[in-house]
C-alpha cells in the first residue's frame, strides 16, 4: 500500500469481480487501496493476493451487499486514519489526477458532501448512459454543454450514483455510513437524502472522470410474482419512505396495510389465489417497513457517523 498520499484511500466492493479487476485495480495504483470482497467465488481474492499483495482485502463469507461492505471499508479506513475516502465500483476504472482534483476542490468547496467524476462508457467514447441522467438534473451544466461554455469547477446535482463517490471525513462524521435498511440498490439515493437533510450537497466535477463499464447492466422487467420483482417493489418504497425529507409514513403505510388486508381478503373470496398470493408478499413487506422504518428515520435525521461504529 502507497503511503504517498494526502489521506484518501479507495474503497472497491468486490463480487466475482474478475471481467473488470485487473483494469480497475490497475487504474488505482499510487492510492492506498482496500477491497471489501462479499465471498466472490471466481478467484477475485485469490487474484488480488498475488497480484496486489499491498492491497488490504476485508473478506466476507456471505454477501453483505454493497452499503454494509463500503461501512465495513470506511470504518478500516477511518481506524488508518483516512482524511477521505472514494467509493470505486469494481466495474469502474479511475482516470489519471483524479483523487488529486477532488482533495483540492473539497478544501476549497466543503460544502460539498460527495463530489463525482464525470462517467463515460466502456469504450471512453461516450457519457454512460444512467449517468446522462443523473447530470441532466443540472440546467448550468446543460447549459454549458450546449452553449460550449467553459466548465465550472463543480455542478450540483440532488443524485448521482456511487460509483465514484468522494467523501470528505466531514461527511462521515455528519452522515455515517450507509443505511442497512437498503441491501443493494436504493442505498445511495438514501445518502443523498440525508445529505441533504444535513445541508450538504452532491456535485458532479467535469474535469475529473471515471470508465464505468457496465456492459449495460441497466434494470430489467421482472414477473410480478418474482423475487427480483418484490425486492425491487421494496427498494422503490424504502427509497421514497426512508427519506427524512419528508413527512413520517408510518400513519399511511398503516393505512396502506389495511387496504391490502381487504383486498387480499377479497381475492381469495373471488378464487384469484395468484392476486391473493401477491398481496400477502406486499403486506408481510410493508409489516417489516413498519418495523424498521421509524428507527431508521430518527437515526439518520441526527449527525454522526452511523452505521460505521
Amino acid at each position: 500500500m502507497d503511503n504517498n498520499t494526502d489521506g484518501t484511500f479507495i474503497i472497491i466492493v468486490t463480487y466475482n469481480a474478475m471481467t473488470w479487476l485487473q483494469k480497475c485495480l490497475q487504474s488505482t495504483l499510487g492510492h492506498p487501496v482496500v477491497v471489501v470482497d462479499n465471498a466472490s467465488t471466481d478467484g477475485t481474492i485469490q487474484n488480488i493476493e498475488k497480484e496486489y499483495p499491498l492491497i488490504h482485502i476485508i473478506k466476507n463469507d456471505i454477501n453483505r451487499g454493497f452499503g454494509q461492505a463500503n461501512n465495513q471499508g470506511i470504518r478500516w479506513v477511518l481506524e488508518q486514519g483516512a482524511k477521505a475516502v472514494f467509493l470505486l465500483n469494481q466495474d469502474a476504472y479511475l482516470e489519471p489526477n483524479t483523487i488529486s482534483t477532488f482533495e483540492q476542490l473539497s478544501d476549497q468547496f466543503p460544502e460539498y458532501g460527495i463530489l463525482s467524476p464525470l462517467h463515460w462508457n466502456g469504450t471512453n467514447t461516450l457519457l454512460e448512459k444512467k449517468f446522462l441522467l443523473y447530470v441532466a438534473q443540472s440546467a448550468p451544466f446543460m447549459a454549458d454543454l450546449l452553449k460550449k461554455t467553459p466548465w465550472k469547477k463543480i455542478y450540483e446535482v440532488p443524485f448521482v450514483n456511487a460509483a465514484a463517490w468522494f467523501m470528505p471525513l466531514a461527511t462521515l462524521k455528519t452522515v455515517g455510513g450507509f443505511d442497512p435498511i437498503f441491501f443493494h440498490y436504493g442505498e445511495d439515493d438514501n445518502y443523498c437524502q440525508r445529505l441533504q437533510y444535513h445541508n450538504l450537497k452532491v456535485g458532479i466535477v467535469p474535469h475529473a472522470s471515471i470508465i464505468h463499464d457496465r456492459h449495460n447492466n441497466y434494470s430489467e422487467v421482472h414477473p410480478v410474482d418474482s423475487d427480483a420483482y418484490f425486492e425491487n417493489w421494496t427498494k422503490t418504497v424504502l427509497i421514497k419512505w426512508a427519506d427524512i425529507n419528508q413527512p413520517d409514513p408510518v400513519d399511511h403505510l398503516k393505512k396502506q396495510l389495511r387496504r391490502r388486508r381487504i383486498e387480499q381478503i377479497k381475492a381469495i373470496l373471488l378464487g384469484k389465489r395468484k392476486r391473493g398470493l401477491l398481496l400477502c408478499r406486499e403486506i408481510q413487506i410493508t409489516k417489516t417497513l413498519l418495523s424498521k422504518l421509524p428507527l431508521s428515520r430518527e437515526r439518520n435525521s441526527t449527525k454522526g457517523p452511523h452505521y460505521l461504529y
